[in-house]
């Protein structure tokens, strides 16, 4: 690579660093359209960012598209796979979808990686009202957790 081509390089790269923490700053603030918006724009100059992949992913999940958020954190996940935050992403999404027995094994990955991950979804323990596939996301995940996810309506 020439010295231009590298200075184009590092110039791109520090824009997408920037338009990422922009859009972690609007997720923060629950303003998901602005953190896709500046997340498209990112991926459009960096296909390959494993944190936009991510945050993209979150962003999806959290505006009820599960099933683009499942492909967009497995993206993520295949170019950075030791990210226990995006297991954890990806399990919440998997979750949501009532993908109980792939959510577990994502759950169980992340906290492979990193064992003081807690699932920031949930506090408290089950509820007989609960369905039996959340209940068993609960059982599976309190060998690692000290708190359990919340599925659904319900706290687990």
């Amino acid at each position: 690579m020439t010295g231009k081509a590298n200075k184009h390089s590092a110039r791109a790269s520090a824009a997408a660093e920037d338009q990422l923490v922009a859009a972690n700053a609007a997720f923060g603030r629950r303003d998901f359209a602005e953190a896709e918006r500046l997340l498209r724009v990112t991926l459009a100059a960096t296909p390959r960012h494993a944190g936009a992949l991510h945050l993209l992913g979150a962003t999806c999940a959290q505006t009820g598209r599960h099933e683009e958020a499942v492909t967009l954190v497995r993206q993520a996940i295949g170019l950075a796979p030791r990210d226990a935050s995006a297991h954890n992403t990806l399990g919440i999404a998997l979750r949501r979808l009532g993908r109980f027995d792939e959510a577990i094994a994502v759950y169980e990955k992340a906290l492979a990686l990193d064992p003081k991950l807690v699932d920031a979804l949930g506090q408290s323990r089950p509820r007989a009202s609960c369905p039996g596939p959340a209940r068993r996301v609960a059982r599976a995940l309190r060998g690692g957790l000290a708190t359990a996810p919340k599925v659904g309506g319900c706290q687990t």
